[in-house]
């Protein structure tokens, strides 16, 4: 991510990242002469041990999972009944990800250091969760919490209006009038 905000010649970008992305994101603040802020967007578990190593744990099912069967049911898991803005694009995108590829994903997020990567942050956090925040997120003094209603991990494309209006909010708290504009 840095590289490419480097090469696409931006100037302290504000990284916006969902899911794994938001693991990403929370690896870019770090980096304060490099990005102004960083959103989490329903992040993947940070320091919850229990959902890491069930993480973990799926390493081997997700890349034996030639059909994407497995992959389709881990999309489902994480959406509400209710959720239906591009749910079968968005269950068959999971679906069509080489296996491989999903499998080092799940792999990333079970040992990504997320206590340490918040200890490291330098720049202004936003975490926006589809659920109560992980205690990681609710002990970090320097979060700024945002919880959505009605959806489920893709809270994005279920409830914009509450993910752009927290984003909105803290953008214009966070960075220095017309900054990032």
């Amino acid at each position: 991510m840095r590289a490419v905000v480097r090469d696409a010649g931006l100037r302290r970008p504000v990284v916006v990242g969902h899911s794994l992305g938001g693991l990403v994101a929370l690896a870019c603040a770090a980096f304060p002469d490099e990005v102004a802020a960083a959103v989490l967007v329903d992040p993947a578990p940070l320091a919850r041990e229990a959902a890491k190593a069930r993480f973990a744990r799926s390493v081997a099912e997700v890349a034996a999972d030639h059909d994407g069967s497995w992959r389709r049911g881990f999309a489902v898991r994480r959406m509400l009944a209710t959720d239906t803005v591009r749910r079968e694009e968005t269950i068959a995108g999971a679906a069509v990800v080489p296996a491989a590829v999903a499998a080092e994903g799940m792999r990333a997020m079970a040992q990504f250091d997320g206590a340490g990567a918040l200890a490291r942050a330098a720049v202004p956090l936003l975490a926006i969760t589809a659920d109560e925040p992980e205690p990681a997120l609710r002990e970090h003094r320097g979060v700024a919490l945002g919880r959505t209603v009605g959806a489920g991990h893709f809270v994005q494309l279920e409830v914009p209006d509450q993910v752009n209006a927290m984003l909105d909010r803290f953008l214009r708290v966070v960075l220095p009038s017309g900054a990032g504009a």
